[in-house]
Parts: C-alpha cells; sequence; structure tokens
C-alpha cells in the first residue's frame, strides 16, 4: 500500500513540474475598427396610421311620409347639385296646396269687404250718422281677418314647401351612395334614401402622440402647410402629397394622443370615404449626432457605445437616444462628435478591454450609416 502511495505521489508531481515549466501565454489584443459619430443633417419619417373621410359626406332622408315613385339616379353615380334624385307621390300634397290656397282667397275676399265696410263706417261717423264704437267694431273685424289671412298664407307656404319635399335633389356635387328603397316603398318622414359624398378632396385623420405634437408645435410648422404622405392600404404609394391642415382642441386622455387632419386632392377618385392608410411625415433634423445601431448595445433597457480613450482602454458609455433612423441612432445625448467609438464587434469585448485600432474613421469616411 506504501508503494502504491508513493507511486501517485510520482506521477502527480511529475504532472506539476511539467505544468510550470511551460511558458505562460499572453492573452493577445484583438484588433477593431473605431469612429467618429457623425455630424449632419438628417431627416426620418413617422407613420401614422389614417382614416379617410370625404370632404362632405351626407345622409339624404325624406323630409315628409310618402311612396317613392320613382329613383332617377343609380349607386356609384356621380350627380351635380340639384339633380332629381327621388320622386315621391305628390298628389296627396298638391290638394293640400289647392285647399290651402282656396282657404287663403277667401280670407283675402272677406278682408277686402271687411276694409270697404270699415271705410262707409268711417264716412257715416264723420257726419255723426253711426258712433264711434261701431266704427270701432268694423276695425276689430278688418284686424282680425288681416290675422286670418297671415295664417292662411302660412298654411299655403307650408303646403308648398311639403309638395317640394317630394322631389329630394342632390345637395351637392358628389357621388351616390347605396339605395336601399326602390319604387313603391313607403318612406316615413326622416327616412335616409341614400347618402352622398364630395370627396374630390379627402380628409385624412391620424393621432399623433403628445411628444410628437410638442415637436410640431415648437418647430414653428404650424405656420406652414407641411408636407405629408399617404400609403394606401394595398402597400402603394398614393401619387399626390397632400398637408396638415389643422390639429384638434384637445389631447385623449385615455390614450395621450391628439388628432390632426391633413387634405388630399383626389380628383381621380382613387379614395374612398372610410379607407384607411398611413400618413408619412418626414421631419428634418439640422446638425444632430449619429451612431450606427451595429455600434450599440443594450443594458436593461439602456443603449451603450464603448468609448475608446487614448490609451485604447474600452468603457461603456450609456447615451439617450432621440430617433431611429434607418440603420442609425440619433443621439440625444451622452455622445460628443469629438469621441472615438467601437464601430463593430461590441459582442465580443468587456468594458475595460484594452483594444488595437485597426482603422481610425471619422464622419466623412462613414457617411453610409446614415
Amino acid at each position: 500500500m506504501r508503494n502504491f502511495i508513493k507511486l501517485m505521489t510520482g506521477i502527480a508531481l511529475s504532472f506539476w513540474l511539467i505544468a510550470c515549466s511551460e511558458p505562460v501565454k499572453k492573452e493577445s489584443i484583438k484588433s477593431f475598427e473605431v469612429i467618429h459619430p457623425i455630424q449632419s443633417d438628417t431627416s426620418y419619417t413617422t407613420e401614422y396610421v389614417g382614416e379617410i373621410y370625404s370632404i362632405a359626406n351626407v345622409q339624404i332622408r325624406s323630409r315628409i311620409t310618402g311612396y317613392l315613385e320613382k329613383v332617377h339616379t343609380d349607386e356609384g353615380r356621380r350627380v351635380k347639385k340639384g339633380d332629381l334624385l327621388f320622386s315621391l307621390s305628390s298628389h296627396i300634397y298638391e290638394q293640400d296646396l289647392r285647399s290651402a290656397t282656396a282657404s287663403m282667397k277667401t280670407t283675402e275676399a272677406e278682408l277686402k269687404t271687411a276694409k270697404l265696410e270699415m271705410k262707409n263706417i268711417g264716412s257715416l261717423k264723420q257726419k255723426g250718422i253711426v258712433s264711434q264704437t261701431e266704427y270701432e267694431l268694423a276695425a276689430a273685424k278688418v284686424e282680425g281677418l288681416q290675422a286670418q289671412l297671415e295664417e292662411a298664407e302660412t298654411r299655403r307656404d307650408l303646403a308648398q314647401l311639403n309638395l317640394s319635399f317630394t322631389d329630394i335633389r342632390a345637395p351637392f356635387d358628389g357621388i351616390i351612395n347605396r339605395i336601399p328603397y326602390r319604387p313603391g316603398s313607403l318612406v316615413e318622414e326622416g327616412t335616409p334614401l341614400t347618402s352622398i359624398a364630395n370627396d374630390n378632396e379627402v380628409f385624412v385623420y391620424f393621432n399623433v402622440s403628445e411628444r410628437d405634437y410638442l415637436d410640431y408645435v415648437t418647430s414653428g410648422s404650424m405656420e406652414q402647410k407641411q408636407a405629408v404622405s399617404l400609403r394606401l392600404a394595398n402597400g402603394a404609394q398614393y401619387a399626390k402629397d397632400g398637408y396638415i391642415e389643422t390639429v384638434e382642441g384637445e389631447i385623449d386622455k385615455s390614450t395621450g394622443n391628439i388628432a390632426f387632419r391633413a387634405r388630399f386632392s383626389n380628383d381621380d377618385q382613387i379614395l374612398k370615404h372610410g379607407g384607411t392608410g398611413k400618413i408619412l411625415w418626414e421631419n428634418t433634423l439640422e446638425h444632430v449626432v449619429m451612431v450606427p445601431q451595429k455600434s450599440t448595445f443594450e443594458i436593461q433597457g439602456n443603449t451603450y457605445v464603448y468609448v475608446v480613450d487614448d490609451n485604447n482602454q474600452i468603457h461603456a458609455q450609456p447615451f439617450e437616444l432621440a430617433h431611429r433612423i434607418a440603420h442609425s441612432y440619433v443621439v440625444k445625448s451622452g455622445v460628443q462628435p469629438s469621441d472615438w467609438i467601437l464601430s463593430e464587434g461590441v459582442q465580443h469585448v468587456r468594458d475595460g478591454d484594452i483594444i488595437s485600432r485597426a482603422n481610425s474613421k471619422d464622419s466623412k469616411t462613414i457617411a453610409s450609416v446614415k
């Protein structure tokens, strides 16, 4: 047993001597490209979901009760202001008008007679034949008939107005939408017969965050017509640019957003009321600092770059983002244009490592990261 222990001890000692005799390998210094952040003018595009509305879209309703006699238009047809769209049965309203007109004429005749009587009584009163009381009674009769005539004229006008409602016309130029009723249908007062949309121009409403709204206001863009473009639901770009026309008066407390309204020309009638799309809003930034996204890394929600000091030692430097642009980040604070930062390979180093600079580039030579 003792011999076995001695043998194992000898073997272990031999391995230790061999290990100690090998030279210690020095860790090699890795080479990385370092760059300066870019400082220049740039732009970025923000997308917002938009809802399309015609500048005018109203329902055409019946203002009286009656049977639909004729439809003079069709769904999808373009009409002009004043064009006849529907005709309702008019017989009852024609009779009402004739009756009201006859009643008015009767009252007119009675009033004319009463005025003549009052004139005659006035002459007799001056001669002392009749009393003042009789003259006042005649004058009161004239006044009463005058009021009746005004009432009869009102009934006549109302009957004439109701008769005019049997012809339903287009309130403005536009396109007729669905027509749910056909000739012979009984329609009540207020029944929607169709709707008409004026879509020569359209509004696109979209919601903007409070932060973007404040940036827009403080930039002075509200004084100008800020141009925007529209991406359609099929992914195609709408051919004509629009502009921001107005902003709503309050921020939605539940979402923190505020609604903007843009106006687009729609001469080719592609855009339709109720459609959707995406507003593309391009913003210009002047003299901003940018770093490539490949030069950054994140730790617990914070974004970092490796800054290289004069001794070629790297240090993790956090910075605040302003915007994402293509393959770059716009820096709000934390990184200066004069800093040297690791261009790429951030996953292969750790804070405090010493590196070798493979090729030092400034912002002029890395413009491709814009």
